[in-house]
């Protein structure tokens, strides 16, 4: 191998100062490029990545704060924990109470319209009006522990949804009856009811049947409309209910909290919802005034892309505030109506019975609260939908921190296989639920229709099968006279294929994906904690204070009049931008350099795990093909063998030449030889063959060869070789 010297290495090789040879390139002078700019679609595309990364990060703390005060919000305006208990312990005060211990009482013994009047006069009339006493200021009844009862009672029936009803304590029976009997609030009801089963006010195909009622608590300043009946379905089943809805009547009175608390706590929520407004328009309006009408849309709204998406989240979450708001407004103007502020401010001394005895102002009162029901209950359903914008933000700011993105880049990853998952799954869940209602249907409640044997089947898979472990431990058989063995298949069939086998597939295939994500977060350069990635943007913020706006540069890159240049690079961005100053030019610059870098080991992090496999399947091929030769070869070589054997055989019989005959080949072999040397002789002053020289080296295997080795071994008296010729080899 000929000695190469130094000099040369170091014209054609970058040499490191550790006595390395690195190598960067296979262009001439292997010298590693420097970094002199980036094209203009990776400087759009980078700068729009980072756009939005910095958009998703300062998203995380609005979330967060709004996500909140949101929550504090809920709590102390819509009541719910508080609206739940008085609904509660008056639903429970009907169903509970009978007129002695045998009862009747509501739910185990009204199963026809004949008892249901025998529970109203017993202990439907008892229950609300058998705890009237006089004081006072007139008479006061109370319901349950806390509630007093407003002005009347009000029997109802509804047949095809047309309710038809009558106030008990104003009908003259009552009036008659208390004229004889003063203060007997309980009887004058009592009459009322009888007179009417007796005259047959109740039609027979009437669907519902029950009492009506007004309560008010003066603790909690809250109204609640109470209905205890029963329904009768087409079918002859009998469903007593009692149902009670409670109404706030002071929007901020909540226990504990003063008042300024609760008016501050609604200035922050106004502000939180202003805040992504005025973001929202400054970007709109700023891309409309630097690139126009059809541009500042488009690009407004990501041209299609992701960008678009998380701006229209952030436009239905600015309509679901702003709707919250406005319904807020509505419910405490309809709160404060004189009507209802009237009966409010008789309660405040105890709501008698005389100060509430007009019909007309207590159907007003009825109507007024049903009213702000209403508006409650649509408040509530708009705060659920805020709720969804809030999530949905808060996934676009886990897109800033790789971390926190892992969850939902498992799900995006795993999407396909889960679709395809979901068919076979849904088909497997769906026949077992079909069967369960064709063959347990007659026997089992859960399994009673459709729905619900798709309910009762999702619940199995809960660990909520209580249905058949009753069905186990009871002795009964099955009214439609099915075996029970049928049930005991039906489950352990059903738990076997769908929970210990499709569900732990899911899981498969979810942590299939959620490893590999991990993997190339292990391996990712630029994945920090999210309390690192603060501190780095904070240093950022701090460094970039003074410079353009990123948004406004990208948004005149897209223009070729602004940077005409294909290649971006610091002094380019300096003739387009004016009044950019270096520190951000070359920060700009430097961060690209850095990132590209990233982005494209993180592409070849994500091509990797399908190189494996690639590679596995050739060098499976190549070893087929190879053991595909061995076999043949192994065929064909005992065929060489005999072929050799009989050629060596041939040879031997034929006739040896004599002495003289081989001389003469021999000699005939050495003028060949000679006049083949003869050929490559050169004359004074011609350049060696090359293919001489690559005979002389091939032959003498030399590391360094100088001119008198190189003259002893060439210029034999043979080859006539020069001094000068030897020098020029």
């Amino acid at each position: 191998m000929l000695r190469v010297s130094s000099s040369v290495v170091a014209r054609h090789m970058d040499v490191s100062g550790e006595g390395t040879v690195s190598v960067n390139t296979h262009r001439p002078g292997f010298a590693a490029p420097s970094f002199q700019g980036i094209p203009r679609h990776k400087f759009i595309e980078r700068t729009s990545w980072r756009i939005n990364r910095d958009d998703a990060f300062l998203t995380l703390p609005f979330s967060l704060s709004f996500i909140l005060v949101f929550i504090v919000v809920v709590f102390t305006h819509l009541q719910i924990h508080a609206r739940q208990q008085m609904e509660r312990g008056l639903e429970g005060w009907m169903k509970g109470y009978g007129n002695d211990y045998p009862g009747p009482y509501l739910f185990e013994h009204v199963a026809d319209r004949s008892q249901m009047w025998d529970w109203l006069v017993s202990s439907g009339a008892s229950a609300v009006l058998g705890k009237c006493e006089n004081t006072t200021t007139g008479t006061v009844c109370q319901v349950g522990p806390r509630n007093e009862f407003v002005g009347n009672l009000r029997i109802f029936q509804e047949t095809d949804s047309v309710e038809t009803s009558m106030w008990l304590l104003s009908s003259d029976e009552a009036k008659a009856h208390l004229t004889s009997n003063p203060g007997d609030i309980l009887g004058a009801a009592v009459v009322k009811l009888g007179q009417l089963r007796n005259s047959g006010w109740l039609q027979r195909d009437s669907d519902t049947m029950g009492l009506a009622f007004t309560t008010y608590n003066r603790k909690t300043r809250m109204f609640a409309v109470t209905r205890a009946m029963a329904t009768y379905d087409k079918f002859g089943f009998v469903v007593p209910s009692s149902v009670s809805r409670a109404i706030f009547v002071d929007p901020y009175h909540f226990q504990g909290v003063d008042r300024s608390v609760m008016y501050l706590l609604d200035a922050i929520y106004v502000l939180l919802v202003l805040y992504p407004i005025i973001t929202e328009l400054h970007e709109f309006c700023r891309g409309l005034l630097n690139a126009g009408w059809k541009e500042g849309c488009l690009s407004y709204w990501g041209h299609g892309g992701m960008e678009g998406f998380w701006n229209a989240i952030d436009i239905f979450g600015i309509v679901m505030g702003v709707g919250n708001i406005v319904q807020w407004i509505q419910l405490y103007v309809e709160v404060k109506t004189p009507m209802i502020q009237e009966f409010v401010g008789i309660g405040k001394g105890g709501m008698t019975l005389e100060e509430c005895s007009d019909d007309a102002k207590l159907a007003m009162l009825e109507t007024s609260l049903f009213q702000v029901l209403s508006l409650l209950q649509v408040l509530q359903w708009a705060m659920a939908l805020n709720v969804v914008s809030v999530m949905m933000k808060l996934f676009k700011a886990f897109g800033a921190n790789p971390r926190l993105q892992l969850v939902s880049n498992t799900l995006y990853k795993a999407a396909p296989d889960l679709l395809h998952f979901g068919l076979v799954f849904l088909a497997i869940f769906v026949g077992f639920a079909l069967s369960g209602h064709i063959l347990f249907g007659g026997d089992f409640v859960e399994f009673s229709h459709f729905p619900r044997s798709c309910n009762t089947a999702f619940q199995c898979l809960l660990g909520d099968f209580s249905w058949y472990t009753e069905f186990t431990i009871s002795d009964s058989r099955l009214g439609s006279g099915l075996p029970g063995e049928f049930v005991n298949l039906w489950f352990m069939s059903y738990m076997t294929f769908v929970l210990l086998i499709m569900l732990n597939m899911l899981l498969a295939i979810i942590m299939d994906h959620y490893m590999a994500l991990v993997e190339q977060l292990k391996a990712s350069k630029d994945a920090p904690p999210l309390w690192q990635q603060v501190k780095r943007y904070y240093r950022q913020w701090r460094a970039s204070s003074g410079f353009l706006p990123l948004y406004q540069i990208l948004l005149e890159m897209k223009s070729t009049d602004v940077h005409p240049e294909d290649m971006v690079t610091q002094e380019s961005l300096h003739r387009a931008f004016h009044h950019m100053n270096a520190s951000q030019s070359h920060m700009i610059m430097s961060w690209l350099k850095n990132d590209l870098h990233a982005y494209d080991g993180a592409t070849k992090r994500e091509r990797t795990p399908e190189g494996p496999s690639e590679l596995h399947r050739s060098i499976e091929r190549i070893s087929e093909h190879v053991n595909t030769l061995a076999t043949h070869a192994e065929q064909v070589t005992p065929r060489l063998n005999a072929m050799e054997a009989k050629l060596a055989e041939i040879i031997s019989r034929l006739p040896q030449p004599s002495a003289a005959e081989a001389g003469a080949v021999a000699g005939a072999e050495a003028g060949a030889e000679a006049g083949a040397v003869g050929r490559i002789e050169p004359s004074e002053g011609q350049k060696l063959p090359a293919d001489f020289v690559e005979e002389v080296l091939a032959r003498h295997s030399l590391s360094e060869i100088d001119g008198n080795e190189m003259r002893a071994l060439c210029c034999s008296p043979s080859r006539r070789c020069t001094h000068n010729q030897a020098v020029d080899l």
